[in-house]
C-alpha cells in the first residue's frame, strides 16, 4: 500500500507506475506480448500491475483531466482503465470510460486522439468476442491521422477482426495482414512481424481448430493451406522466438500434419507460457487440450479442458467457457462418452446463448455510443457554423464580387478590343476582296531589292507576262470556282509548260497554285457573304453552300483558307459584317 498526500498523490503515483513498470518490465513484456492483437499498448499502458487501492485515485485523476480538458492526460489514464477493465472482464465500465473520451476529444476535435477513442472502443469489443462491433470501430480509427507505429498495429487489428467477422470486409483480412507486415518490416519491429504472419498463417490455417478436423482426409489443398501456414508461423518466430501464440499455432499445425513429435516442443512452450498468467491459464490448458485430442489421449484432454473450464467459470470469462465446453464435447467424442458429450455441447449451446445475449447487451450500448458521439459532433458543428457563418458569408461574398467584378470588366474590355479587331480585319478584307489586282502576291521594286540583297528570286519581265495572262484568265472566266481546276488543267488551257507556270505563279505571289487560287476563291466567299446582307435569312446561303460555290472541294478547306487570307473564320466574318 502507497500512502500519499493529496498535494502530491498524483506525482507519486506515476513514479511509482514507472518504477513498478521498469522492475517487471521483462515479465511484462513476455506475459502480454501475446495477450492481445495489439502487446505494444499492453506494454504502454499495463494496468493489471496496479493495486486496487489505487483505482479510485486513478478514476478521480481522470476525472478532473476531462474537465480540465486535458486530452494527454486524460487518453493516458483512459487507456490504463480500458486495459483494466478488459483484463477484469468488466466490458461495461470500460465502454462508459471510452465512450466518455470519444465524446470529449470529437468535441474538442483533436484527431489523433479520436483515433485512440475508437480504438479503445474497438479493443473493448473484440476482448468480448464481438468482432463485428470492434472492425466498425477499427475501421472509424484508421480514417485518422496516426503514426506508421500505429498504423501497422490497426492494420493488423483490422485483419483480426475482419477475419473473424461476419461482414463483407472479412473478406479482405489478408490484405490487411499484407500491409501491417510490410509496415512492420520497414520499422523492423519484431513484434510486429511475428503478429502480421501469425495472421496470415491463420488465414491459410486456423491450427486451433485442427482437434476438429483430426478425422477429415488429408486433400492435398489443405495440406498445402497446413505447410504455407508454418513456414509463415516460423518465419514469424525467427524474428521473436518467445511468441507463445505462434508456438501454439504451429504446433497445433504439426498436430493437424500428424506430426506429434515436431508439435510436442511448441506446445510444451506455449503452454508453460500461458500457465504462468492467471488471465492466460484457460488458453493454455484449451491449447494442451487440443494436442491431447489429436494425440489420442481423451482422458488427459477432459482433465485439461475441465480444470480451463473451471478456472474461467471462476473469473467469469465466457468465451474460455465456451472454447472449454466445446473442446471437451470433441474429447467425449472421440472417447466415445456420447453421454458426456451431449452434456458437454448443450453446455457449450447455454453458453453461446449467454454470449449472444451478452452481445445485445453491448450492442444497445454501442448505439448510444453511436447516437451521443453523432449528436456531439452535430453539435460541435453547428457550433462551429455559428461562430463563423457571418464572417465566412461575408468574406466569400466580397471575394465574389471583386472576383466578378474584374471578370465582368475583363470581359467586357476582351470584346470590345475582340469586336474593333474583327471590324478592322472584316474592313480590310472587304476592300482586298473588291480590288481587281493581286496585291497580295505582286511585290515591288522594294522587296525586289530586298530579295536581291538576301538572295531571294524575283519575277523576270516574262514571268510577269505569263502571270498575268493566267490571272485574267482566270478572273475572266472564273475558273477558279471549278473544284476541279490543277496546275496541270490550267499549263493546257495557258499552252505553257507546267514548271515555267509554276514558278511564274510562284515568284510573282510568293505562293502556290493552290494558296493562289484559293485566295481568288475566299474574295468569291467574302462577295456571296455580303451579298447575303440584304436578303431574308431563309434565303441565305449555308456555309457548305457558299465553299461549294466558291470553289472548295469541302468545308474544312474553306475554312482553312479564309482563316489564313483574312484572319477570321467564315463565320466569325460573317457575324461582323
Amino acid at each position: 500500500m502507497i500512502l500519499v498526500r493529496q498535494r502530491y498523490s498524483y506525482v507519486f503515483l506515476f513514479l511509482w507506475i514507472f518504477i513498478f513498470f521498469s522492475c517487471q518490465r521483462e515479465e511484462i513484456e513476455h506475459s502480454f506480448a501475446d495477450g492481445d492483437f495489439d502487446p505494444e499498448a499492453y506494454r504502454m499502458y499495463q494496468s493489471r500491475i496496479l493495486p486496487d487501492s489505487l483505482l479510485p485515485l486513478i478514476l478521480e485523476k481522470n476525472k478532473l483531466a476531462h474537465d480540465k480538458h486535458d486530452v494527454d492526460q486524460e487518453m493516458m489514464l483512459t487507456n490504463i482503465l480500458v486495459t483494466r477493465s478488459m483484463l477484469s472482464g468488466e466490458y461495461e465500465k470500460g465502454l462508459g470510460l471510452a465512450n466518455q473520451f470519444l465524446q470529449g476529444v470529437i468535441q474538442k476535435g483533436d484527431s489523433s486522439a479520436v483515433f485512440q477513442a475508437y480504438y479503445n472502443v474497438g479493443r473493448l469489443y473484440y476482448g468480448q468476442g464481438l468482432a463485428d462491433m470492434s472492425l466498425d470501430y477499427f475501421l472509424k480509427a484508421a480514417q485518422y491521422p496516426m503514426s506508421e507505429k500505429e498504423k501497422c498495429h490497426i492494420y493488423y487489428a483490422i485483419g483480426e477482426t475482419s477475419r473473424s467477422s461476419n461482414t463483407v470486409e472479412g473478406f479482405h483480412s489478408e490484405e490487411y495482414y499484407r500491409k501491417s507486415e510490410e509496415i512492420a518490416y520497414q520499422l523492423n519491429d519484431s513484434d510486429a512481424i511475428d503478429s502480421a504472419c501469425f495472421g496470415l498463417s491463420q488465414v491459410y490455417y486456423a491450427g486451433f481448430d485442427a482437434y476438429k478436423d483430426m478425422f477429415t482426409p488429408m486433400t492435398k489443398g489443405r495440406r498445402d493451406s497446413l505447410t504455407y501456414s508454418i513456414d509463415l508461423l516460423q518465419k514469424g518466430l525467427r524474428y521473436r522466438p518467445e511468441s507463445k501464440i505462434s508456438h501454439a499455432a504451429l504446433g497445433l499445425n504439426y498436430c493437424a500434419l500428424g506430426e506429434l513429435d515436431k508439435a510436442w516442443e511448441h506446445i510444451e512452450y506455449s503452454v508453460e507460457a500461458c500457465l504462468k498468467i492467471p488471465d492466460q491459464t484457460p488458453i493454455g490448458l484449451n491449447i494442451l487440450s487440443s494436442y491431447y485430442i489429436c494425440a489420442g489421449r481423451y482422458d488427459e484432454a477432459i482433465a485439461a479442458s475441465e480444470e480451463s473450464y473451471a478456472f474461467a467459470e471462476e473469473r467469469n470469462k465466457k468465451g474460455d467457457m465456451c472454447n472449454s465446453a466445446s473442446q471437451l464435447y470433441y474429447a467425449y467424442k472421440y472417447k466415445g462418452d456420447a453421454r458426456k458429450a451431449l452434456e458437454a455441447l448443450e453446455t457449450e449451446r447455454r453458453l453461446v446463448k449467454e454470449i449472444e445475449k451478452a452481445e445485445r447487451s453491448l450492442k444497445v450500448i454501442a448505439g448510444q455510443i453511436e447516437h451521443n458521439t453523432r449528436l456531439k459532433e452535430e453539435e460541435l458543428h453547428l457550433t462551429q457554423v455559428k461562430e463563423t457563418f457571418f464572417m465566412r458569408i461575408a468574406f466569400l461574398l466580397f471575394v465574389a464580387c471583386l472576383v466578378f467584378l474584374l471578370l465582368f470588366i475583363f470581359i467586357v474590355r476582351l470584346n470590345i478590343k475582340n469586336r474593333h479587331a474583327y471590324k478592322e480585319l472584316v474592313k480590310r478584307s472587304r476592300e482586298w476582296a473588291a480590288g481587281d489586282n493581286y496585291q497580295a502576291g505582286i511585290k515591288n521594286e522594294g522587296e525586289e531589292a530586298e530579295e536581291i540583297r538576301t538572295g531571294k528570286q524575283y519575277p523576270t519581265e516574262s514571268d510577269r507576262e505569263l502571270f498575268e495572262a493566267v490571272r485574267g484568265c482566270i478572273l475572266r472566266d472564273e475558273l477558279y470556282q471549278d473544284s476541279t481546276l490543277t496546275l496541270g488543267n490550267l499549263s493546257k488551257m495557258m499552252g505553257v509548260n507546267r514548271v515555267t507556270l509554276s514558278q511564274a505563279i510562284n515568284r510573282s505571289t510568293g505562293n502556290n497554285f493552290n494558296t493562289f487560287i484559293n485566295e481568288y476563291r475566299v474574295k468569291e466567299a467574302i462577295l456571296l457573304m455580303e451579298s447575303d446582307r440584304s436578303k431574308p435569312p431563309s434565303t441565305r446561303h449555308s456555309m457548305e453552300q457558299i465553299a461549294y460555290d466558291s470553289g472548295f472541294n469541302d468545308r474544312i478547306s474553306f475554312y482553312r483558307a479564309f482563316k489564313k487570307s483574312t484572319g477570321l473564320s467564315p463565320s466569325d466574318f460573317q457575324k461582323n459584317l
